[in-house]
């Protein structure tokens, strides 16, 4: 991530023993176990109007 630009994550400790790295602006969370990525969410910017904002 920081490769390409993405320098701002949080890194979050599980109460499962998982650790959580997201980057909020980019909207990604990856999911570590024994080091591991285990699986990854993402989603989309929605406005006030539940509508989906497209990057331009």
């Amino acid at each position: 991530m920081q490769r390409h630009g993405h320098e701002h994550s949080e890194i979050e400790k599980m109460d499962t023993g998982e650790m959580r790295i997201s980057y909020e602006k980019e909207m990604i969370d990856m999911y570590f176990e024994d080091e591991e990525l285990q699986f990854v969410n993402f989603g989309v910017f929605i406005d006030e109007d539940l509508e989906v904002q497209w990057p331009s």
